[in-house]
């Protein structure tokens, strides 16, 4: 495919300044995080003369998330989370019912209600905003310092990040919430900070600090990596002296497309997304080798991915079909070429299957045996597909029957527009039909052509 051109690049460019413009309002009060930290004090002073005191307690009011990472887009909501010390763990869910019901007498027209999901939280919408209130979320206070660190040394990173957002939230893959479906926000923030940490575009800030002498010199496992996460280097002067300065502008959107390529072409699917190390870790060492995205909390144990294994063909589609849409030139009759993806569908390998009854041998079902575990055994032939120009379904599948089919897509480690797909976009079926998919279904809506 040919390099994108001047035209495309200010196209892009321009659509994402308009971007960042209508999340502004008219009086020119400032990107959407810092809204959210203007009303952060007014809630605080609500808190603490309506909540607090009442109770006859002291507490402690912090804001963490998308609104201190400054990576806040219009649907984002404003997290906070409150910590009383002289309340037990024991009575959380207690005190956090009584939270909300001070908050509904406090003021009328408010609607706070109370959810025992995870985190257990307090929602209530001020000044069409929506607002969480969490108890003790201690490691969301610390991954929001984390990222923020990130956009005080380079703020096109934040850039970036409402940029992913807002693609994400068009293309349906964007979740406030867990319990909502798709990916939660702050996991794209940490595909994007994985993405430029392998561009060599941002440092590890974790790998900066000097290690102690108790610490282990190899990591060999992510949950190893778990054991200094609370230790990295965020004096942005040491930063500036070990890393250099940020001073050269990036290109927003070709670094966007590229972020498509990266997870899109999914070449780097055996690697688990993480930013406490700037090698590689595979999935292997991880005990959640059976999804095929894996992104890790740096603060937490667990995988950031919660959506189901039959959402993942959707997720990558969304990533591979824009890519697509972007580096191809458009033109008023449409794009300038025609690129369909041809998948195989069928059922994965690995599903479980019920137990059949035992079969005397014979040498039909020896040879049934044999063709079995050739077709869903470990040395199973892969199946590979690449974009095809101009052919009907039925010439695919004549090439693909007398064994033609066999291109691969193989991306740079630095996703270049001249692309090579080494998967197709969904993988582990195994069906004798093939399913034609729209490139142009699932686009974005918000760029110009």
């Amino acid at each position: 495919m040919p390099e994108m051109t001047t035209h495309q690049m200010e196209a892009i460019n321009s659509a994402i300044r308009s971007l960042f413009q209508s999340n502004s309002d008219v009086e020119s009060r400032g990107p959407i995080w810092q809204q959210r930290m203007e009303l952060m004090t007014v809630i605080e002073e609500l808190l603490n003369r309506c909540v607090f005191e009442k109770m006859r307690v002291k507490g402690h009011v912090r804001t963490y998330g998308s609104c201190v990472a400054k990576t806040a887009i219009t649907c984002s909501d404003l997290n906070i989370t409150i910590d009383i010390p002289d309340v037990d763990c024991s009575d959380a869910v207690e005190t956090m019912k009584n939270v909300a019901e001070l908050l509904n007498s406090a003021t009328d027209g408010f609607d706070a209600q109370f959810f025992a999901e995870t985190p257990m939280c307090v929602r209530v919408t001020i000044s069409n905003v929506p607002v969480r209130i969490t108890w003790r979320r201690d490691n969301g206070v610390k991954l929001a310092n984390l990222l923020a660190t990130y956009a005080t040394i380079r703020p096109q990173y934040a850039e970036l990040c409402r940029v992913v957002r807002k693609w994400a939230e068009i293309c349906g893959i964007y979740s406030v919430e867990k319990r909502q479906g798709g990916l939660t926000s702050y996991g794209f923030d940490l595909m994007v900070l994985y993405f430029l940490q392998q561009k060599e575009l941002l440092p590890c800030l974790h790998e900066m600090r000097p290690m102690m002498a108790n610490e282990k010199k190899a990591l060999h496992v992510i949950d190893d990596l778990y054991e200094r996460r609370d230790l990295y280097e965020n004096d942005t002067v040491k930063i500036a002296e070990k890393f250099g300065k940020l001073e050269e502008s990036w290109n927003l959107a070709l670094l966007f497309v590229e972020f498509l390529c990266f997870y899109g072409t999914r070449s780097h699917q055996n690697e688990v997304v993480q930013v406490i190390t700037k090698n590689v870790v595979t999935k292997d060492k991880t005990r959640w080798s059976r999804k095929l995205l894996q992104i890790a909390d740096p603060f937490r144990t667990d995988n950031v991915v919660t959506f189901t294994k039959a959402y993942q063909a959707y997720f990558f589609n969304c990533f591979l079909k824009s890519y697509l849409y972007f580096v191809i030139p458009q033109t008023v009759e449409g794009p300038l070429l025609d690129v369909t993806l041809y998948q195989k569908i069928g059922e994965s390998p690995r599903k479980k299957k019920g137990r059949r009854k035992r079969v005397a041998p014979t040498t039909r079902t020896d040879v049934k045996t044999k063709l079995k575990s050739v077709a869903v055994g470990d040395d199973a032939p892969s199946i590979s597909v690449e974009p095809l120009m101009n052919m009907t379904i039925e010439q695919t599948l004549e090439q693909a029957d007398g064994g033609i089919l066999s291109g691969s897509i193989r991306p740079q480690k630095t996703p270049a527009c001249n692309f090579r797909l080494s998967e197709p976009p969904v993988c582990g079926f195994r069906k004798k039909m093939w399913e034609s998919l729209d490139v142009g279904r699932v686009l974005p809506t918000w760029i110009a052509t």
